[in-house]
Parts: C-alpha cells; structure tokens; sequence
C-alpha cells in the first residue's frame, strides 16, 4: 500500500522539481539541509561510508551527506522515488549511489558496509522497528554508528488541532493502532488526490528497545522543543529528538 502510495507521489513530484529551474541549486552550491543540532551530532562524515536510508525522490539528506564529504549510498523501497533521485543526482552533479531497496530489510547489503546509518524522519513507515534495527547493526561496520532523528510521538501521534486552533487529544500515548489514511496533508511529498497509506506508531520505549536489542549501544539522545514544527503545542511538548548509538566489537 505505501509503496503504491509512494510511487504515485513521487511521479507527481518529478513533475514539480522539473517545473522549478531553480530546484536542486543550493545542493549544487555544496550547501545541505541540517541544523546546527544535527550538525553537531552527525560530527565530521568526510570519507565516510554512509548509508541514508528512505531517501524520497529529493533526496535532500543524502546530497547534503555528499556535499559534507560522506560516500553515500541512499535507498528507498520506492522503484519511481529512486529513478528521481538518480535524474536529480544528474541534473545537480552530485555523485550518490542509489539503490530499490527496503530500509527494514536492507536485502541488497552486507554485512560490515557502512560506517554510518542516517535514518531521517521516515520512522512511522516501519512496521517491524526491532526488524529494522537489526539490519542497520548487520550493515555497520565495528565502530559504526547509527544517527537517528525524528518526529516525537508524544507530539506526533496524541494531539491535533481543533477548530478554535487548539490543541485536543488524537489518541491515547501508546495506542499502536495503524493510522490509515487517504488525505495527503502530511502524506508522501508531492501527492495528488487521495492516496491510500499507512502509518505505525511506536512509543519511544519501542523505539530505544529496538535499538538496545539490536545490539547497538547509545551514546546520546537528544529531545527538542520547538514552536514551528507540526505537531507541537506551542513550544510546551518536545517536537523532535536524536539517538546516536554505536555498533561495539566483541
């Protein structure tokens, strides 16, 4: 279903990007898309093996890995968001390596490729979180690490906006209920009309025991509060957070 979604999405955002002259320019300038919070985190990625997973069609975090010095390799389980990655990695000469693949599964990679996993909002897409982390341990090589970020689910999965511009509660924390959905507010960039997807919510208890299963070690999380991101009230509740976690030896 998502991968039907995400393929007609993603025609209708070629069509875009190709309509727009001025697409692609900054990556092409060597700039990249990440704060200081993220640059900070990611630390210094020249020469490293980096694999970027769920890339979409844009592929804004893999050019920007690329233009901070990083080999990239991005994948996406979406055949049409990969073909446009390829076209806009052409049309703005950055060198990326990009590949069909999906990034619970990873079936296209051995074990010991990377030096780095970046996984950047595209969480809720995973059904099998414990899945998936195993696979991001199995491609890193010792020492590697994973660099995590994403939407909070606090903010994310239990409170919407009412009519008065308020804030009410969506659902209760915990609640892993699959969110279908055919409106494409918030959906698959670049979508039109209605598009039949999927989401899961995972608490952050799912998520950090995902990871401590998997048999990555944590050095950091980081939560954020801010005002300007969907899903945050007002400043009050965290918006985003990071987890750096560190694939050891023996």
């Amino acid at each position: 279903m998502n991968r039907t979604a995400w393929n007609e999405a993603h025609r209708n955002l070629a069509i875009k990007m190709k309509e727009d002259p001025n697409w692609g320019d900054e990556y092409r300038d060597g700039d990249h898309t990440f704060d200081d919070t993220e640059i900070e985190l990611l630390g210094d990625v020249s020469g490293l093996d980096v694999l970027q997973l769920s890339c979409a069609g844009d592929a804004s975090q893999a050019f920007s890995l690329a233009n901070l010095g990083a080999n990239v390799t991005a994948c996406d389980f979406s055949p049409v968001a990969i073909e446009t990655a390829k076209e806009n990695a052409i049309k703005i000469g950055i060198d990326v390596q990009f590949v069909v693949d999906d990034s619970q599964r990873l079936s296209s990679f051995e074990e010991n490729q990377f030096d780095l996993v970046h996984a950047d909002y595209n969480l809720w897409f995973y059904e099998d979180l414990p899945v998936a982390c195993q696979n991001w341990h199995r491609v890193l090589r010792i020492g590697g690490r994973l660099v995590l970020h994403e939407e909070h689910p606090i903010a994310l999965w239990c409170l919407e906006k009412d009519s008065t511009g308020g804030w009410k509660k969506k659902r209760v924390y915990g609640d892993k209920t699959p969110e279908y959905y055919l409106d494409t507010d918030g959906g698959p960039p670049g979508s039109e009309g209605d598009l039949e997807a999927v989401e899961f919510p995972h608490t952050m208890a799912d998520i950090m025991n995902a990871i401590f299963q998997s048999g990555l070690s944590v050095e950091k999380m980081v939560e954020r509060v801010r005002e300007n991101t969907k899903g945050t009230a007002k400043g009050v509740l965290p918006s985003d957070f990071f987890v750096i976690a560190r694939k050891v030896g023996p």
